[in-house]
């Protein structure tokens, strides 16, 4: 994912001063950190969406405290002192944490471009659906030479927005779990209906729909049915019972097809586990599938310790 840094030319309305800042460059009107932040309890506060200068010096650590009031997937970002992806000079290392100090995510740089360290709820797991709470994040480096930095917390998704995105399955604008769409924007599991194991017998989904299922036996293969009204992009894929994404107890192999069983898609393991996922950008055939209907076949294969699992069926529209 390529971030948009907010730039600290856009936070030129601000009034917000910057009392006790070790900073000696801090721009008229800016946002700037708060000495002494070096712990969780002398953490600055800083806003989602907003940007704040720092200075980090002589191996010191900075902590900023971001308050969460919806399940929401964020994205956490050191940028160099002009709010620029460059960082050459800049070595900062950048962990995520909850209320109680406990390390979500990570990262030193070194995964991203250049050495700007980020965290990205679309590759980190840990920061994605962070539940309404205080979190921190925590930049340090293991340089003694001064350097300016730019400190970015952007919220990728927040549930009840009314925009589906991110990790987010639904979004209906609230935050009510009585409504087919949860508190977490999850989507609500109905259940398969035996049998389902040849095209004939398919269960009819509604996307974006979630359905919770399982296998008989080593040899049950379930199939599901969809229909398009207008061309879409799909993104089908499987988890445990319990919604991980890692899918440690549960093995399946997933399969999209035309309605007379032509392959279109298919994947086995995702993300280190046995979870399967069919999606527009590892996959380019189902960014922009025709109107019509489909299939969905669901296997197990052979890693699992327990049958159960969960499928979902998202759509959303096609790519100009």
């Amino acid at each position: 994912m390529t971030f948009r840094p907010l730039a600290l030319a856009a936070l030129a309305g601000l009034t917000l001063g910057c009392p006790s800042i070790e900073v000696t460059t801090c721009p008229s009107g800016a946002f700037c950190e708060a000495e002494p932040n070096d712990l969780l309890s002398e953490a600055t506060l800083v806003g989602l969406g907003r940007s704040v200068k720092g200075d980090i010096v002589d191996l010191d650590t900075d902590v900023f405290q971001v308050p969460i009031t919806a399940t929401t997937d964020l994205a956490l970002e050191v940028l160099d002192g002009t709010g620029q992806q460059t960082c050459l000079g800049l070595t900062t290392s950048l962990e995520l944490l909850d209320a109680n100090g406990t390390v979500l995510e990570a990262d030193d740089g070194f995964s991203s471009s250049g050495f700007c360290a980020t965290i990205d709820p679309e590759r980190d797991q840990g920061a994605r659906e962070l539940q309404p709470g205080t979190y921190f994040a925590r930049i340090t480096t293991s340089k003694t030479t001064s350097a300016d930095y730019t400190f970015v917390a952007r919220p990728v998704s927040v549930c009840g927005d009314n925009v589906v995105s991110g990790s987010e399955e639904c979004d209906d604008g609230n935050t009510s779990s009585v409504d087919g769409c949860s508190q977490q924007c999850k989507l609500d599991a109905t259940l398969e209906m035996e049998p389902n194991d040849a095209p004939a017998q398919a269960n009819a989904l509604t996307p974006p729909a979630k359905v919770g299922a399982g296998f008989d036996s080593g040899s049950d293969a379930d199939y599901f049915r969809f229909t398009l009204a207008a061309p879409a992009a799909v993104t089908i894929r499987t988890t445990d019972w319990r919604g991980g994404t890692y899918c440690s107890t549960v093995d399946t192999q997933i399969e999209l097809l035309t309605a007379d069983g032509t392959l279109i898609a298919s994947n086995d393991d995702v993300q280190g586990g046995f979870c399967s996922r069919i999606d527009p950008a590892s996959q380019a055939a189902v960014g922009r599938l025709a109107a019509g209907s489909y299939l969905v076949h669901v296997r197990q294969g052979f890693s699992g310790t327990e049958p159960y699992y969960l499928l979902t069926v998202l759509t959303q529209p096609p790519a100009p």
